[in-house]
């Protein structure tokens, strides 16, 4: 996990707040299996905190505690209605944030970061219409440049063993596509800290990667 490059590169580039939400996503997810939920909900408030983007991490965490529920969480006191609490939450602070609160302090009105989304629109709605009305578009961008590489270079920090549970690479899927989506390099080198939100899903899949081969 210390050693992981993503990790590595956001503790090598000047600070950024994204990386402080590594931890509070890996304890979200912790204590999601652990079936407890105070520290399901203390650990995602805090991924919460530090970026606007995490909410939907938050979301999928969410979604992953209401659907895959086991048994043992169960019992222990994390019922799916907590799951499904949670991702709405976490879909609720991101539209706050990103809708809201953002737009009334930005001089553009909008989000900074969404005119590294030219090629797909430009803007949230212009991603969104280009990704229901234009499938085809996004699956080529992503497959052009060093996009694919920037996933397999994910993957092999890991020994590919999310491939063997897919369903952590579902739950960081937000950020996997935000960065290889996006027109700016620097998302998709790897090299910055853009990846560190990605880190919790790697290291999760690859654990839970491990434990199906040997299982």
């Amino acid at each position: 996990y210390l050693l992981f490059p993503a990790l590595q590169a956001a503790n090598l580039t000047e600070f950024h707040a994204v990386p402080l939400a590594v931890a509070p996503l890996l304890f979200t997810f912790y204590f999601i299996e652990r079936g407890s939920a105070m520290g399901t909900w203390l650990a995602a408030l805090l991924a919460l905190s530090v970026k606007e983007e995490i909410a939907l991490l938050v979301f999928m965490l969410g979604l992953y505690a209401a659907l895959a529920q086991r048994d043992k969480r169960r019992e222990r006191g994390l019922s799916p209605a907590h799951g499904f609490a949670l991702a709405l939450v976490g879909l609720a602070w991101f539209g706050l944030t990103t809708f809201v609160i953002i737009p009334h302090f930005s001089q553009s009105g909008e989000s900074v970061y969404v005119g590294r989304y030219e090629s797909l629109g430009g803007s949230f709605g212009g991603v969104v219409r280009t990704g229901l009305t234009q499938p085809w578009k996004v699956m080529a961008l992503l497959l052009q440049a060093n996009r694919p590489g920037y996933l397999v270079g994910l993957l092999a920090g890991v020994g590919f063993m999310p491939l063997f549970w897919p369903l952590a690479l579902l739950m960081g899927a937000p950020v996997l596509l935000a960065n290889m989506l996006s027109d700016y390099p620097a998302m998709f080198s790897g090299e910055f800290h853009y990846s560190a939100p990605a880190t919790p899903y790697m290291i999760i899949g690859a654990i839970y990667g491990v434990g199906q081969l040997t299982d």
